[in-house]
């Protein structure tokens, strides 16, 4: 992994704990120490509170901070002389993080923080004479802030062509509310510059807007499922819940493929005898046929010609 991925890595991890401290000294994970060293060079971190007590570099163990001298007093190996910035805890400094998104985005109007340290949104970019709004959620692991988040998205009257990116991921928010607006990870959607972000649309994946006049035969698409829709050879194709639901868990399960029984419990099914194909037998059996594969060997359903 390079230097500027692992950076990025860290960058959203703590991101994802804002509250949690962040030591600039020696750590056992080299990869954060070159992080902690390369956001400090950048001013994206920001310095705390003094602290109370650290662990000794020479044994590891916690030694109480003298007051007012940079030392420690450890008890088996005396007193440690450690530099003053290392004797304080380190926060991101979140304001100029969202400004340099908002850069890398390109987006109009300066980034808002709606709810404090989980939701922002980042700016507004221009697609096809439409302005679609890119929002940032974070900390959705905590108790209750993925129910806040998708609370304020629809007060804020957030568009199925809106982007929202987490620090989150998904074991954090695929079975919450929040997952019907189809989260992107933060970490696969930036490449980290030297204090900037770049955006590309392939890997942000921003989403074609759907006009109201006829589409291309040859536009077969599942971005519009948050929307209750598929479209397969230009036709759109209006999803029932279960089966939306079931294209859902697919698109968000790690490399897209789930069992039987992951299926059944995602749509909710309590059926003795349960196939995924027959949610598809009444209606809209082109997109099972399209988009949904299963293989034998493994016993998996896979999820194809998506990306």
């Amino acid at each position: 992994m390079s230097a500027a991925l692992q950076t990025l890595a860290c960058l959203v991890r703590w991101l994802d704990n804002p509250n949690a401290p962040i030591l600039i000294g020696a750590s056992t994970r080299p990869e954060e120490h070159s992080a902690r060293e390369t956001l400090l060079g950048w001013r994206w971190l920001k310095p705390g509170q003094r602290l109370v007590t650290l662990n000794c570099p020479e044994c590891g163990l916690g030694a109480p901070v003298h007051p007012e001298q940079d030392k420690l007093y450890c008890t088996d190996c005396g007193d440690i002389d450690i530099p003053s910035d290392e004797l304080r805890a380190y926060h991101l400094d979140v304001g100029k993080i969202m400004t340099a998104l908002q850069l890398g985005l390109n987006a109009g109007a300066q980034p808002a923080e709606l709810i404090p340290q989980h939701l922002w949104l980042v700016g507004k970019v221009a697609r096809k004479n439409k302005q679609i709004q890119v929002w940032l959620a974070c900390g959705l692991g905590k108790s209750g802030v993925a129910q806040q988040i998708d609370e304020m998205l629809t007060q804020r009257q957030f568009h199925s062509q809106d982007i929202l990116l987490t620090s989150s991921g998904p074991e954090r928010w695929q079975n919450t509310p929040l997952a019907q607006r189809q989260p992107k990870l933060l970490l696969d959607s930036v490449h980290l510059g030297r204090a900037n972000f770049h955006f590309d649309n392939g890997r942000l994946a921003m989403r074609p807007v759907l006009a109201n006049e006829t589409l291309p035969d040859n536009l077969s698409t599942l971005d519009y499922v948050t929307d209750g829709y598929a479209v397969v050879d230009g036709e759109r194709h209006k999803l029932t819940p279960q089966q939306k639901k079931m294209l859902l868990a697919l698109m968000q399960h790690p490399d897209h493929e789930m069992t039987k029984g992951q299926l059944q419990q995602a749509v909710g099914s309590t059926a003795a005898i349960f196939k995924p194909v027959d949610v598809f037998k009444k209606t809209n059996r082109a997109v099972y046929d399209r988009f949904i594969q299963y293989h034998d060997a493994d016993e998996v359903y896979l999820l194809v010609n998506f990306s």
